[in-house]
């Protein structure tokens, strides 16, 4: 297998990088929903977007969740020369968690080298990843509140059946 960016190539080849070659990446999820059994590699899809071009499958691509949550569904990549403006995450390696200043300083350094380049948001993963999984942690938080009333109350009606069991059947244990 060939890994490209955590994305594992199952078949297939990756891009040519010939300009205009209209070729498509997809992963084994839309090659099973879009062509069944028979073999994608070769074969053309379109999407709704943009009826008017038709991307050629050249690899088939292992499925990626795109968050904790996400379901495996229908991906396909292709070259970044045909999207050129939807750059849409820079990731920057540094050795130390980055201060507040460097956000500044990275909207600088991409304004010089691409002044139309709108950049919103510069955070570091462990940032992203919290705000990705907040709602687990919320959930975690309160079942962590939570399970000490859930344990009194499962003790107190245990207790509550066993001492009914016991009190109707006292005139048995008597005899």
């Amino acid at each position: 297998y060939q890994r490209a960016a955590g994305i594992v190539l199952k078949r297939g080849r990756w891009f040519s990088g010939q300009r205009g070659a209209i070729e498509a990446v997809i992963n084994e999820s839309m090659a099973r929903q879009r062509f069944g059994d028979e073999d994608p590699i070769g074969q053309s899809f379109q999407i709704q977007v943009s009826k008017d071009l038709a991307y050629r499958v050249v690899g088939v691509a292992a499925d990626v969740k795109d968050t904790g949550r996400s379901s495996d569904g229908m991906r396909y990549y292709v070259p970044d020369w045909m999207y050129p403006p939807n750059i849409s995450t820079l990731i920057l390696r540094l050795e130390r968690e980055p201060e507040k200043e460097f956000a500044d300083v990275v909207r600088r350094a991409i304004f010089e080298i691409e002044p139309h380049l709108i950049t919103n948001d510069v955070s570091s993963v462990a940032t992203i990843v919290g705000r990705m999984f907040y709602a687990e942690g919320s959930a975690f938080t309160t079942m962590r509140a939570l399970w000490p009333i859930a344990l009194g109350l499962a003790a107190v009606g245990l207790f509550s059946v066993i001492g009914y069991t016991v009190e109707i059947r006292m005139k048995e244990f008597g005899v």
